[in-house]
């Protein structure tokens, strides 16, 4: 009893101090920003870690609270800035990689196009589950295929391919902007701007066009196919 009595007088002594909850907290927000790396939803783990870090140093600091809490405040704000920094690192350098390995595809399938390789260009439009197998002479399976040929008809008579195709030495292609990234499970889909440049006649004629180009992992042949899925002229663009 006399033991039991002690202790309750220790805690109610003035040398006591409580753990701030706020600083527990912080430090498992601190844990929880180990996950921030892996995806950007959890990137609300750090940002929320070093707002509650912030609010237990603050409240340990101020004498009247009598708590204590301030290591694991500090290391819960040093996980939070760490792991949230190697997330947005992370992120951007992907994004980094996409948007040039589409500009590389992108350019690819423009210079199909002004090297006459309609069919190859064609084919890069198409679903990847579509497309003539490597193996087989794609001029052969064209024309040996209905289907394929309705579909080439009707792209090579779009306005724009039609003029590509016409004037293929007096069109170049420039990348203007990266518009931005879309995912959807296993496919990304970049946004980006060109200007189609046209010499007629002595004129220029810049046709500003958006073209979207899907990047699509495949689980089961552990591949990566890219496809242009549309392009546009920007006046055709519903910016609302």
């Amino acid at each position: 009893m006399r033991e039991f009595h002690a202790r309750e007088e220790a805690l109610d002594s003035e040398g006591y101090r409580a753990i701030s909850k706020a600083s527990v907290l912080a430090l498992v927000l601190g844990l929880l920003s180990l996950l921030a790396p892996i995806f950007p939803a959890f990137w609300i783990f750090p940002v929320l870690g070093l707002l509650v870090a912030l609010v237990a140093l603050f409240q340990v600091n101020r004498a009247e609270t009598n708590l204590v809490g301030r290591g694991l405040a500090v290391t819960g704000l040093l996980m939070a800035l760490l792991f949230g920094s190697m997330g947005l690192a992370r992120h951007y350098a992907h994004r980094a990689i996409i948007n040039s390995q589409a500009e590389e595809f992108g350019t690819r399938w423009f210079g199909l196009l002004l090297e006459g390789s309609t069919l190859t260009a064609h084919q890069l439009v198409m679903d990847p589950k579509q497309r003539v197998p490597p193996n087989v002479i794609l001029s052969e399976q064209y024309e040996n295929d209905v289907q394929l040929q309705d579909t080439l008809t009707k792209f090579t008579s779009e306005e724009l391919i039609q003029a590509v195709l016409a004037n293929k030495d007096q069109v170049t292609f420039t990348l203007v902007d990266n518009l931005g990234h879309t995912r959807d499970r296993q496919t990304i889909t970049i946004r980006q701007m060109y200007h189609v440049t046209f010499q007629e006649d002595g004129a220029t004629r810049i046709v500003p066009l958006e073209l979207h180009i899907s990047c699509q992992f495949d689980k089961t042949s552990s591949q990566t196919y890219w496809t242009i899925t549309d392009y546009r002229e920007v006046s055709q663009v519903d910016n609302g």
